[in-house]
């Protein structure tokens, strides 16, 4: 099973320090990402004195698009409830996500922060836990328009009818439905109340997403 994460603990942390925690989803082209790419960063965030958590989710053919929403917010979930055990502080809880996962992660942010907003069910928001609850949102390389980045991916190798078979849901390819930039461009009027502070950072020599 992928439904697993690895928590990295900074050294000689005093008893009763509350540290700082980055959930990190990372990328993989939705075929290939393994949670142990996050380590380096995560030695890195260590050193500084941050606890990191690496999310790893089903890959395809393990899984659609809409799997691995459900194992990115169950990971998310699981730390939230669990981050003072592991001498988190729960109000210094960042939430980072790179390439492919940053597109999980931004999705299932936004989804979450629209069902808090409308009480209403929102594709991609199971199972639920509190956006209000993150200090942070990071996004890095991220894939934000599936549609507007089909073309350029096949020419990367991962071809368009593989993508459209990972895209879809209930047999219909459905690029706007998980695309974070169409979630963004249609959110309810008071979304803005339930989300965190964000930044998105893209280099731009960056020929890969």
């Amino acid at each position: 099973p992928r439904q697993r994460l690895d928590m990295y603990m900074p050294k000689g942390t005093s008893s009763g320090q509350q540290l700082p925690v980055v959930i990190f989803v990372t990328g993989g082209a939705w075929t290939i990402g393994y949670k142990a790419w996050g380590a380096l960063l995560a030695r890195r965030l260590c050193d500084a004195g941050v606890i990191v958590a690496c999310l790893d989710y089903r890959n395809f053919p393990q899984g659609s698009a809409l799997d691995m929403l459900e194992d990115v917010n169950t990971g998310i979930a699981w730390v939230l409830r669990k981050v003072e055990r592991y001498g988190g502080d729960p109000d210094r809880v960042y939430l980072v996500g790179q390439s492919a996962g940053c597109q999980l992660a931004m999705l299932a942010l936004l989804s979450q922060a629209a069902q808090a907003a409308t009480g209403q069910a929102v594709l991609a928001s199971a199972p639920l836990w509190h956006p209000q609850a993150l200090a942070g949102f990071v996004g890095v390389s991220g894939a934000y328009d599936l549609e507007g980045l089909a073309q350029h991916l096949h020419k990367r190798g991962l071809y368009k009818n593989l993508l459209d078979t990972i895209m879809s849901i209930d047999g219909q390819v459905a690029y706007d439905l998980l695309s974070p930039l169409h979630a963004a461009r249609d959110p309810p009027p008071n979304i803005s109340a339930f989300l965190p502070p964000s930044l998105l950072l893209h280099g731009t020599a960056d020929k890969s997403v």
